[in-house]
């Protein structure tokens, strides 16, 4: 009886339109137009064009004069300082591969330049830094925002090393060890493979493979619907069958799984195809896939047995929670992922789809076993924890009035 429920199950979950659409057919659609709106920047052929930046203190104290010059300093890692030509600030001979253009002014001039379109941002060197760019513009907020973060951290952790050896708290090198040092600071840096390393840097492919891995929760929940009669007729016919509720939630819950499993290891057996880059360990990934998609469906079946509504708010919660959980994990903006940290650290330490993003990037980075573990036994508690809810909601459910 049991084989037959499940053979049942199966082909009546695949088969429905609606499942096959929204589960199946969905998340290949969205990794392939995500891969193809970000394919100018992970293709080889990038070719970005450089940010024309001018630079304007805000007075000529020497602290000010400092930090511009600290600036420009910054900035030649990624870029020249521009040569005007006429009207046009344009690459000094041989910066052509440069990312940013920099040059310094007034206001006056700079705000005149930023409004006639021949510079794409100005900074104000204050005390804190600041910029305006030229209206119509994505990119160049974008990269001077991640510029500038970078640039404060290294100013502020310069000055407090520096303060430390003012004030005696740390001891110079010796010669000796500051040769060693010298000569072993790029020790373990691999520059084989640089394009494959900054084509995998772009963490949104991490952060869309966990998405689509934690999705299924609506299958789930249409497992709970399909043996709770108070949630639907098809499972109120079924109650008057001499089989156990036991029997048909498993019955229910083991061709969903089965079907979400197969298709998460087609999915990223696609990403491969499509040559997105998640690192060379396919067994781990792939059991953290299955792991995560699991959570999915467990995180379903435990909102289903404890939230006995209609069809329609499930739906809604089976959407927004994935949202959530990719906004908490900082998959939308960077700085969401500190505030949840600092301000509810229990959503940080317990957000499932963060557990497989953390998961793939320790694998990709090969870096401390430990850290992907930490992922693995994270969501296998959770998998327990919404297992034990979707028992205590299934058994706590009385029939006396239907």
């Amino acid at each position: 009886m049991l084989k037959h429920l499940i053979k049942y199950n199966f082909k009546s979950y695949v088969g429905n339109k609606i499942n096959l659409i929204w589960n199946f057919i969905f998340p290949f659609a969205y990794i392939t137009i995500l891969l193809l709106a970000l394919f100018a920047l992970t293709g080889d052929s990038i070719d970005l064009e450089a940010i024309r930046v001018v630079l304007v203190p805000a007075n000529t104290n020497e602290s000010i004069e400092s930090k511009t010059k600290a600036l420009e300093d910054f900035f030649k890692s990624a870029g020249y300082e521009g040569v005007w030509e006429g009207e046009e600030l344009t690459h000094p001979a041989g910066g052509e591969d440069a990312l940013i253009l920099y040059t310094e002014a007034n206001i006056k001039d700079s705000l005149d330049w930023l409004e006639n379109e021949k510079v794409d941002a100005m900074i104000l060197i204050d005390e804190e830094l600041s910029f305006k760019v030229k209206p119509g513009t994505s990119l160049t907020p974008t990269i001077l925002h991640e510029v500038l973060a970078s640039f404060e951290k290294v100013n502020k952790t310069q000055s407090t090393i520096i303060a430390g050896y003012q004030d005696g708290r740390f001891t110079p090198l010796s010669e000796s060890e500051s040769k060693e040092l010298e000569n072993n600071r790029f020790l373990g840096i691999d520059k084989t493979d640089r394009s494959t390393a900054i084509y995998s840097q772009f963490i949104i492919f991490f952060a869309a493979l966990a998405y689509v891995t934690y999705f299924p929760i609506n299958g789930g929940i249409d497992v709970i619907e399909s043996i709770e009669p108070s949630q639907s007729a098809h499972a109120l016919r079924k109650s008057a069958a001499p089989v156990s509720k036991t029997k048909f939630f498993i019955a229910a819950l083991i061709p969903r799984w089965i079907a979400h499993l197969l298709l998460i290891i087609l999915l990223f057996c696609f990403t491969q195809l499509l040559r997105i880059d998640y690192g060379k360990d396919y067994l781990r990934i792939i059991l953290l896939l299955i792991l995560g998609t699991t959570s999915a469906v467990f995180t379903g079946t435990a909102l289903g047995a404890l939230l006995p509504t209609r069809q329609e708010p499930k739906v809604v919660l089976s959407i927004t929670l994935p949202l959530l959980f990719a906004m908490a994990s900082g998959m939308m903006a960077s700085p969401i992922h500190t505030l949840v940290m600092e301000h509810v650290p229990w959503l940080h330490n317990w957000n499932p789809l963060g557990m497989l993003t953390n998961g793939l990037y320790a694998l990709y980075t090969d870096s401390d076993p430990a850290r992907y573990n930490r992922q693995l036994m994270g969501l296998t508690i959770f998998c327990l924890v919404c297992l034990t809810l979707t028992i205590f909601g299934i058994r706590r459910t009385r029939y006396e009035s239907i």
